[in-house]
């Protein structure tokens, strides 16, 4: 989860424009929450004293912070680094969520959590489309 964490943050810090970390960011916040309660009540479930899991819930968000801050630095590094880094962040999105989370949803599928797959799709298409929309209109005004 950590690795997954440092990616994330580090493809939002290198992004070139507002729309673009804005976009980025919001689908991160959609699902954050989530990992956030589901690590605390494993951490719980498997018998962790209240301290440690604080102390492991700090570190995990102190990795989000060091993603960002790395993807930020990494920003005008050259054309390569940042695909590079991209990359790295891409694979890890599609690893977790085809090998780890679809998966296991795909073990029980009933009608409604196909629906939230496709809606959760959806609005990811939804984004990436105002993105480029956002793109072309920059093009067109320079």
């Amino acid at each position: 989860m950590s690795i997954h964490a440092f990616f994330e943050t580090l493809a939002l810090g290198l992004q070139k424009n507002t729309f673009s970390v804005l976009s980025l960011a919001s689908a991160i916040v959609v699902h954050k929450w989530a990992e956030g309660l589901t690590l605390g009540l494993l951490y719980k479930k498997e018998g962790f004293r209240t301290r440690t899991i604080r102390l492991m819930i700090l570190i995990q968000g102190l990795i989000n912070v060091l993603g960002l801050l790395t993807g930020s630095f990494l920003m005008g590094q050259g054309h390569f680094v940042m695909a590079f880094f991209m990359s790295m962040s891409a694979g890890t999105f599609l690893y977790i969520s085809l090998a780890e989370v679809l998966q296991e949803q795909i073990k029980n599928m009933n009608i409604k959590k196909m629906i939230m797959i496709l809606v959760a799709n959806g609005f990811i298409a939804f984004i990436v489309w105002l993105e480029k929309a956002e793109e072309a209109a920059s093009e067109h005004t320079l």
